[in-house]
């Protein structure tokens, strides 16, 4: 079985550490992390093709690079190496999000994350932990 890992884009510490905990505890044993997409692309330039991560769950609102940037940015410019990777978009509950500025997300997830939806949601569309 072709494992894929997660890599969580999330600028709130707090929320991404639940996060990771989460995902670990579920059992995904590679999780990466990254505060916003910036952080995001030079972890994912650093992967190796077979380390590509199967998903991402994105937060929208963040400093540097926010989450609809970040999404552009790989339709435009790495969609060849990039395109494949699902994206999970993290809203804030009662965040007003048009989904015509989301198009290339496969999901999305609000927080505070309901745990029995974000393994499901995650298992949809990263596959079952390995």
């Amino acid at each position: 079985m072709n494992c894929k890992g997660i890599l969580v884009v999330e600028d709130d510490v707090d929320i991404r550490k639940q996060l990771v905990r989460a995902l670990k505890d579920e059992g995904y044993t590679t999780v990466h992390v990254a505060g916003n997409g910036v952080e995001a692309f030079k972890i994912l330039e650093n992967l190796s093709d077979d380390e590509i991560p199967g998903c991402i769950i994105l937060d929208l609102m963040m400093p540097e690079m926010d989450g609809i940037v970040f999404m552009d940015t790989i339709e435009k410019l790495h969609k060849d190496r990039y395109g494949k990777i699902k994206i999970i978009v993290a809203t804030a509950k009662g965040s007003p999000i048009n989904p015509e500025k989301i198009p290339n997300a496969v999901e999305r997830i609000q927080k505070p994350f309901d745990l029995d939806e974000l393994y499901s949601v995650v298992e949809l569309h990263c596959g079952k932990p390995c």
